[in-house]
């Protein structure tokens, strides 16, 4: 169907009832020069239910057209379900260690010693973890390593030992509580002992409870 509608020569406003379809809006001049601009400031637009679909400029020559289209009214799909929150992050993996304590009672020089824990990498070489001065009374030192080969030294820059010409100095060493080494009376700038902690296993997981017992049958009447 067509329509024709003359301007009114001021603000109007035109309402229609359309059905579902492709519509074409023409709006023409006979002077050819549009609604704008050299002789005011025209312009038009076209909404649907409100909407705005369409803002015309007003400058066009002997028509301006705009085509739309009104579909069927479409049930607004829901909204979208927010994403469930990320699960947390598992704590950090800690690999098991094993206790290693190192018990010094020095000689009366005690300032000439001191020890180092080191850890023998895969290319070969000793990586130094820990180490301290030996101190003037009897001292234990606890330390916790992961599995691999360590070496533990300890050193005297006057190499007589710790033992027995200026006092029974002595050392020991122990790996989860089992002693590995002792000592004291060496010659030599230091005294080493390499030793292995093996890959301690996880503790096992808890035995089942075991079942409950049988209900007891009913006694006879």
């Amino acid at each position: 169907a067509k329509g024709r509608l003359r301007h009114a020569q001021k603000i109007g406003r035109y309402d229609f009832a359309l059905q579902e379809g492709t519509y074409l809006l023409s709006v023409t001049d006979s002077a050819g020069d549009g609604i704008c601009c050299e002789h005011g400031s025209g312009s038009y637009t076209i909404e649907l239910d409100s909407e705005l679909l369409f803002t015309s400029t007003g400058q066009y020559a002997e028509s301006e057209s705009t085509q739309f289209v009104i579909g069927p009214r479409a049930t607004p799909w829901p909204p979208p379900v927010p994403p469930s929150p990320p699960s947390p992050r598992p704590p950090p993996f800690t690999p098991p260690t094993q206790g290693f304590d190192i018990f010094v009672s020095p000689d009366l020089y005690y300032t000439e010693n001191s020890w180092t824990v080191e850890r023998r990498e895969s290319s070969g070489e000793w990586d130094v973890l820990y180490e301290a001065a030996v101190r003037e009374s009897p001292t234990l030192w606890s330390v916790r390593l992961e599995y691999g080969t360590y070496r533990w030294t300890l050193l005297d820059s006057a190499n007589d030992g710790i033992c027995c010409d200026f006092g029974a100095g002595f050392y020991g060493l122990f790996l989860d509580q089992s002693l590995i080494a002792q000592g004291g009376l060496w010659i030599g700038p230091s005294i080493s002992h390499v030793f292995n902690v093996d890959d301690a296993p996880f503790p096992p997981p808890a035995p089942p409870s075991p079942p409950s017992p049988p209900p007891s049958p009913p006694s006879s009447p």
